[in-house]
């Protein structure tokens, strides 16, 4: 599309209609013509011309910007559909799934299961045998472990699903944390996740008063609590199916972060390149007004000076004239010299 089709484009479909034909939202297309000067149809336009009063557009003016490369840009945003962020994820889960050198089936049995993993066992072992846990209420390993919270049914599952996580994370060169919370470890950027088991809130009803009870549903959850969030849980497929889609949605989550951190760090380096540009400049402005000041010092004293010298010359060719000139006078117009030359910024001397 060039400038002209657009400006007729706009004059002839109302903008929500081409907003529907062409992969741009309404608000940005106004900013896109606004930017490359070409005008929009008033409020009302469009019912005018639906009862019949002929209007003429006004003559599209020319482009006060002379970049090129803009104005293209401007263009092609327009036409051309962006890649949104659910076709990124679905290519990436489509790389993840060929990547032979990763393991994306969940075992029957753990196979030499990571030492998080048996820290981890143990430790919702330790809280099923505790006295105070309930039949059917859901184990939650201590902190220091990897953020599961199940059923005793689904511990194994949950046991068996995070070690082929991390060990899929390994093979992307990614890694678990685990400190007080469980951290995806992706890009060199810390992602918190917690692998759950859905509860269903069921109302009690009391004499005096209604409670809350949280019963557990058997679904399995992963849910990635960064932003954006997000949660993957059985449905359609178990969760154990959507390993690839999860690794793919780390990946983007870390990237996400890691380009506003890039870009906030380019924003901050032409920030101090333009505070140091500032500053040269007002430096440069101090140094021009120094050496002004230096200069217009040197000229006053150097016409001082002459003046100077020329009083001196009058002074002692009056004392000639009149015959009236002492050795102490010779002296002192001598000395005079000596000085009306010091003070000449031309000459230099020092006084000895």
């Amino acid at each position: 599309m060039t400038r002209e089709e657009l400006y007729e484009l706009v004059w002839s479909t109302p903008i929500s209609k081409i907003c529907n034909e062409y992969p741009v939202a309404d608000a940005r297309l106004k900013a896109i013509c606004k930017e490359l000067n070409i005008p929009l149809p008033e409020t009302g336009h469009w019912q005018k011309i639906q009862f019949g009063k002929k209007i003429v557009p006004p003559p599209l003016p020319e482009n006060s910007s002379a970049d090129s490369k803009k104005i293209s840009s401007f263009l092609e945003e327009i036409t051309q559909p962006k890649t949104t962020p659910e076709s990124a994820l679905a290519t990436l889960t489509k790389i993840i799934q060929e990547d032979s050198s990763i393991n994306l089936v969940v075992p029957d049995r753990l196979a030499n299961p990571d030492k998080l993993i048996l820290q981890t066992r143990e430790a919702l072992e330790n809280e099923k045998r505790n006295e105070y846990h309930r039949p059917n209420e859901l184990l939650v390993a201590p902190r220091g472990n990897l953020d599961i919270r199940v059923t005793s049914e689904n511990a194994s599952r949950a046991l068996r699903f995070m070690d082929t996580l991390i060990k899929a994370l390994r093979a992307r060169r990614h890694n678990i944390r685990v400190d007080a919370d469980t951290y995806a470890f992706v890009l060199g950027r810390d992602i918190r996740i917690i692998l759950r088991e859905k509860t269903k809130r069921i109302i009690v009803r009391e004499t005096n008063w209604n409670r809350s009870e949280y019963h557990p549903t058997g679904i399995l959850a992963l849910q990635i609590d960064d932003h954006p969030r997000a949660e993957y849980s059985d449905g359609k497929f178990p969760l154990e199916n959507l390993l690839a889609k999860i690794i793919a949605k780390l990946e983007l989550t870390a990237k996400y972060w890691n380009d506003i951190h890039e870009e906030n760090e380019r924003e901050e380096r032409a920030r101090e390149e333009k505070e140091k540009a500032a500053r040269e400049i007002q430096k440069r402005k101090e140094k021009e007004r120094s050496d002004f000041k230096k200069l217009l010092m040197k000229a006053t004293r150097w016409h001082e000076s002459n003046q100077l010298r020329n009083y001196i010359d009058h002074a002692e060719a009056e004392a000639v004239k009149n015959n009236c000139l002492s050795e102490q006078d010779a002296a002192y117009f001598k000395w005079a010299r000596q000085k009306a030359d010091k003070y000449d910024p031309t000459l230099a001397k020092k006084e000895k």
